[in-house]
């Protein structure tokens, strides 16, 4: 049950940051109708779910939630996921990159991704 609910979590935070990497778009124009997808409201909501379910159903995930030994992977993905926090203090980042790989080898893989990750937000700012 912990292993599902870690899981259940970490496919929101992997929508909450599908918004943060493709935010809908700002710009409004009141003459024309534009057809950019991103100007839909229902855009959010689209992105978030995709996001959730393509992660949730991807076999990869299914196999370590279902398999009780592999909780120490899917821990050290919840620890990556809170290192991505664009509005977390660097303090908090390094303490869940830190305990990322205390949980398993598998966030060593993850550094460079939180990295390019944390870059690619910060450039869409």
């Amino acid at each position: 049950m912990v292993t599902v609910v870690l899981h259940a979590a970490l496919a929101e935070m992997v929508s909450v940051l599908a918004l943060h990497l493709f935010p809908p778009s700002c710009t409004k124009n009141d003459n024309k109708a534009t057809n950019n997808v991103t100007s839909n409201p229902y855009y959010p909501l689209m992105l978030r779910s995709f996001a959730k379910l393509l992660f949730a159903f991807h076999p990869t995930h299914v196999e370590a939630v279902a398999n009780a030994a592999n909780r120490p992977h899917v821990l050290a993905v919840v620890f990556s996921m809170l290192a991505l926090d664009p509005a977390a203090h660097i303090l908090t980042c390094t303490i869940c990159v830190a305990l990322g790989l205390l949980s398993s080898e598998t966030a060593i893989f993850q550094i460079p991704a939180i990295l390019l990750t944390m870059t690619v937000i910060q450039w869409k700012r």
